[in-house]
């Protein structure tokens, strides 16, 4: 349960996950090393060696973080970071996939242009996962932009805490099927034990969505969200894609009567 169970309800850190793929980050370079600040409560900055180091080669070397140990090197014009070093307590995703101590995180980021920065980062944790996945992003710059400090009271919210919304199989069980958004771009949703995954070529990132409300779902890396709507019929009809001020509206299709199949992580 998110809004109850993550670190960020218990005012702790998050992931580098969550924190790369949700809200504003600073990064600050010099020659040896890179720091970089993030706008999120209670995320310590992080820092990234390029001085040429790598990483121990015993990782039990290493104090176990929530951020872990980075070292990066350039491959041409794109940063590569490698980070292990992790502890087990944080949460990749808002869906509450855990990290454990044998985590690693591979990074990729490149400058397209002056205004955009490809971001590509690759989990592999074996004590988790059954094998590496790897997630991309585009990072878009934001000028002029200073980080809001942002500080947690768990003592003082914490007994307001509520816990999150648990739909039942059989309402999840009515937006599964397909949706289109433009011709060409059809977008799939299937039911993963209480949560939904949604194949969109166009945001690819954006797989699993968790329940806010029956028709709400948000997405576990983003701030996007997903809100499904009914005709005075109860049938679903369409469903808007919403993120950053704007919407997106997906029809239903073909697939609106396909079964539904359990998509949940093996």
């Amino acid at each position: 349960d998110f809004r109850k169970d993550s670190p960020l309800a218990r005012c702790l850190p998050v992931s580098i996950p969550f924190l790369n793929f949700r809200g504003l980050s600073r990064i600050v370079q010099t020659p040896g090393l890179i720091v970089v600040l993030h706008e999120s409560p209670n995320s310590p900055h992080r820092t990234i060696f390029t001085d040429g180091r790598e990483l121990p080669k015993d990782l039990n070397d290493l104090n176990p973080a929530w951020l872990g140990y980075s070292a990066g090197h350039w491959e041409q014009d794109t940063l590569v970071v490698n980070s292990a070093g992790f502890n087990d307590l944080g949460w990749l995703d808002v869906g509450g996939y855990p990290q454990t101590e044998a985590l690693r995180i591979t990074e990729r980021l490149r400058r397209r242009d002056f205004g955009h920065m490809e971001y590509e980062l690759t989990i592999d944790d074996p004590k988790a996962f059954t094998k590496p996945f790897t997630l991309r992003a585009d990072k878009t710059l934001a000028p002029d932009t200073v980080l809001l400090e942002d500080i947690c009271e768990n003592e003082r919210s914490g007994t307001h805490l509520v816990g999150g919304v648990k739909i039942a199989p059989e309402v999840l069980s009515k937006y599964a099927g397909t949706y289109e958004f433009a011709p060409g771009r059809q977008v799939m949703v299937t039911v993963a034990g209480d949560q939904l995954l949604v194949e969109d070529s166009a945001h690819p990132a954006d797989r699993l969505f968790v329940a806010r409300s029956e028709t709400v779902f948000l997405s576990s890396v983003s701030m996007a969200s997903i809100e499904f709507v009914k005709d005075a019929q109860g049938t679903i009809t369409h469903l808007l894609r919403t993120e950053g001020g704007k919407s997106e509206r997906g029809v239903r299709g073909g697939a609106q009567n396909q079964p539904v199949q359990d998509r949940r992580p093996q």
